[in-house]
């Protein structure tokens, strides 16, 4: 009885601690404890506690290869916005060949703001060959999207090149 107890107590806190992406408090200090459950949760398949778990690390604790490994746990596992924040780390870090791939499945799953990083990349990346009719085209589908700065880019490409 008193570990089926302890078995709903930690399924309930792990529950309560799960936060995605959107529900992530930067200011907020989570407990040892706190990490631990979302860990376990994550290494589970809990993709929303990877995200987290990411966060914190990235956030943090400013562990880089914690971050990109939780990260990268949850864009295999399917969740975009976890695609999209692995390419944004990697390309906050320099690493932009890295990040053509997790942008791409964001951008495929409709994370405008990934097919704007990935137009960016491809329009003036570094170390990326420049494909500007991608880059382009990437920039229009996040700009009918809704991502302003993905019109302000080519908007301002475009009249540049007139």
């Amino acid at each position: 009885m008193k570990k089926t107890l302890i078995s709903i107590g930690l399924i309930m806190m792990t529950a309560l601690f799960s936060n995605t992406y959107a529900n992530f408090d930067a200011s907020r200090n989570y407990s040892s404890n706190e990490i631990k459950l979302m860990t376990r949760s994550c290494e589970r398949g809990y993709l929303d506690d990877c995200n987290t778990i990411g966060l914190i690390y990235f956030n943090k604790d400013k562990d880089l290869s914690k971050a990109i490994d939780s990260f990268t746990r949850v864009c295999n596992g399917g969740h975009m916005s976890g695609c999209y924040l692995l390419g944004k780390l990697l390309v906050d870090n320099k690493k932009m060949i890295k990040a053509i791939e997790p942008f791409t499945k964001a951008c495929n799953g409709d994370i405008m703001e990934g097919c704007m990083y990935l137009g960016s990349l491809y329009g003036f990346g570094e170390g990326v060959q420049q494909d500007i009719s991608k880059a382009d085209r990437l920039m229009r589908k996040a700009c009918n999207g809704g991502v302003k700065y993905a019109c302000e880019t080519l908007e301002k490409r475009l009249y540049d090149k007139e």
